[in-house]
């Protein structure tokens, strides 16, 4: 305890998250699975979440929470792990170029494409076997 009970500014204790922040009803579990399923029909284009959140007719802090709750991920990183994954069968087969990968899943630069690969597999897609 600090003198006379204050407590200096940024020493507050940190909230704990609530378990039930948002109470997610059936709908929002139908929601949330369309959501999903769009995903992955659509991976190729990276969504924002206000994007989603319309699609689903939900608050992007719902979508946010629910999504993580449900299917235990974030939904930016759902997006990234079915692209990457997809690059990486792609590029196993042999049938696309690296640079025709990275524009068909709407990367600026072939580069930046390689750089996200190597982030998320942890080597450049030039080695992926």
């Amino acid at each position: 305890m600090y003198k006379d009970g204050i407590v200096p500014w940024g020493k507050q204790a940190k909230r704990k998250p609530s378990a039930n922040r948002y109470k997610l009803t059936a709908e929002d579990h139908q929601k949330l699975a369309a959501i999903h399923q769009h995903l992955g029909h659509s991976f190729h284009q990276l969504q924002s979440i206000d994007a989603l959140a319309a699609f689903g007719e939900l608050n992007r802090n719902k979508l946010h929470y629910g999504f993580k709750l449900v299917y235990g991920t974030t939904v930016n990183d759902y997006q990234v792990r079915l692209r990457m994954e997809w690059a990486r069968k792609q590029i196993r087969l042999g049938k696309l170029k690296i640079s025709d990968i990275s524009d068909r899943l709407h990367y600026q630069e072939s580069s930046s494409f390689s750089t996200a690969y190597k982030r998320y597999f942890g080597e450049p897609p030039s080695r992926t076997v």
